[in-house]
């Protein structure tokens, strides 16, 4: 771009605003041959309202966090935690790890061994997609996001 400053001179910039995230590229590349031109043009233009109010940054995982969140906007959707859920966990795999070191007498001896505790393991929450206008070009744009390589 060229900016005129009041004096006058004329300063040329260039500023990179694609993403460098190839999963973001990939995406919008694949959606822009699902979606109408305006539609796709309109992603474009919130991914990167969304992504300069974090300044460009290419953080692992910021660029695609602001791609979904455009992606949500353009087809209004909502996220929602399921509710009465029951938090799923890794605690079977810890059991059994627990099980198979306490049952070998061999540690019972070692006092550092059994001060050690098992990990807290994490939860995760499950989430559901709700909009109340359902766009057509949800299904197609879903579609080829979850199919290409």
């Amino acid at each position: 771009m060229y900016i005129e400053m009041s004096d006058g001179k004329v300063y040329f910039a260039q500023m990179d605003m694609s993403p460098s995230d190839p999963l973001v590229t990939q995406a919008m590349r694949i959606i822009a041959l699902v979606l109408l031109e305006d539609r796709a043009f309109d992603l474009h233009q919130k991914f990167l309202e969304l992504w300069s109010q974090r300044y460009f940054r290419t953080s692992p995982g910021l660029e695609f966090q602001e791609f979904t969140l455009a992606l949500f906007s353009l087809f209004d959707l909502k996220l929602h935690p399921f509710k009465h859920e029951e938090s799923i966990t890794s605690s079977s795999v810890l059991e059994t790890f627990s099980a198979l070191a306490t049952s070998n007498c061999a540690f019972d001896d070692n006092l550092a061994l059994k001060r050690l505790k098992l990990p807290t393991p994490p939860t995760t929450q499950h989430h559901f997609i709700f909009t109340l206008d359902v766009n057509p070009l949800l299904a197609p744009v879903l579609y080829a996001c979850f199919s290409f390589p």
